[in-house]
């Protein structure tokens, strides 16, 4: 892709998901010349503090007061962070992108909030910061996601389908000339909250999965739910995983283990529903490209005519803080990073709020 614009900066991007266990930073360094070129410079995860999770876990039930409070301390805690960060550092970014907590994502209001302070972040970092990157899109009709698209069609070129594995899992791919990308059902949010009430953090390796069996009446609801069966482009709130999917599958009163292994070959199935071919290369990132139990079922039950690959460890665990960062150097150059063939808006969009860090 022809980049005509010519920079060469470290942006620093920071993304916390929605099992709230932390933020992830990383430093990025662009360079374009004749092309786009990038690297890793440095990465970190940082834990939440658990007085901070507990209280975003459960936003949506809080006062308004309640709400802007937890959004100061958020947003201390997040500066403090980068603040740490930058210090490691050789070179200082010349910004920091930032996504926040998302407290509700609407398309049908065309609303998306992610929690953060941005003026406070930047006068407590220095840095400009650059966050609350969907609503724009969402404006022109768009879901204001997946983001990711545009990393996946720019950093990451030569793959069929890029599929993001995290708490959603998410689609990229090209349709002839067009970029579609989407989200596909929730992921890891549902396996985590299942291992959770065997005392785990996550279900590691699929070692309760393993236990388990297929329950075909479970199975079948799912993949007969209304939003699995709606076609692109489309989203899913968190809030909604919470207060609607989850007890949907309670209802069904199975064991932990036979509700994990059914979920795997539900999520296996309704990515498999949007392969449009038969054979093609596939990447795969997020948490969820770590569970080799999974990994394993999924390459048996595609095929060998795909050939289905992860990045490095530290891709998995930071693509999206990468993307976080790629937002804003597109953003600081009025350059799209919202396609809109993808998103469902009218049109393609620079989006992006900009607060500024520096003092006059």
């Amino acid at each position: 892709m022809a980049i005509d614009y010519i920079y060469k900066m470290r942006i620093l991007g920071v993304m916390s998901g929605s099992s709230l266990d932390g933020i992830d930073l990383v430093s990025v360094h662009f360079q374009t010349d004749d092309k786009l070129e990038w690297s890793i410079v440095r990465t970190e995860t940082v834990a939440i503090p658990n007085a901070i999770s507990t209280r975003l876990s459960s936003i949506v039930n809080q006062t308004a007061f309640e709400i802007a409070e937890i959004e100061s301390l958020y947003t201390k805690f997040i500066s403090n962070a980068i603040n740490d960060f930058v210090k490691k550092l050789d070179e200082p970014p010349v910004c920091a992108s930032v996504h926040g907590h998302t407290v509700l994502h609407l398309p049908e209001i065309q609303t998306s909030w992610q929690l953060l302070n941005g003026g406070m972040c930047a006068a407590l970092t220095g840095l400009d910061i650059f966050c609350d990157f969907r609503n724009t899109d969402m404006s022109y009709g768009g879901q204001g996601t997946p983001m990711a698209v545009i990393a996946d069609r720019d950093l990451f070129p030569g793959y069929d389908y890029y599929i993001n594995m995290g708490g959603i899992v998410n689609i990229s791919y090209r349709n002839n000339e067009q970029w579609m990308a989407y989200d596909i059902a929730p992921c890891n949010q549902v396996s985590n909250f299942y291992a959770q009430q065997k005392g785990l953090e996550f279900d590691e390796d699929g070692q309760l999965a393993k236990q388990g069996s297929v329950d075909g009446d479970l199975l079948e609801s799912l993949l007969n739910d209304a939003f699995i069966q709606l076609e692109p482009p489309k989203s899913i709130d968190n809030s909604w995983i919470k207060d609607y999917w989850i007890p949907a599958i309670d209802k069904h009163n199975l064991k932990i283990e036979d509700i994990l292994q059914t979920y795997n070959r539900f999520v296996i199935e309704v990515i498999q529903r949007q392969l449009t071919s038969k054979m093609g290369k596939i990447l795969i990132t997020g948490g969820g490209a770590k569970n080799k139990y999974f990994m394993d079922l999924f390459q048996s039950e595609i095929g060998d005519g795909f050939c289905i690959e992860t990045e490095s460890y530290e891709i998995v665990d930071y693509k999206e803080s990468v993307l976080m960062a790629y937002l804003a150097y597109l953003r600081m150059n009025n350059s799209i990073n919202f396609i809109g063939n993808a998103t469902g808006a009218s049109h393609d969009v620079v989006g992006g709020a900009w607060y500024s860090g520096k003092k006059l």
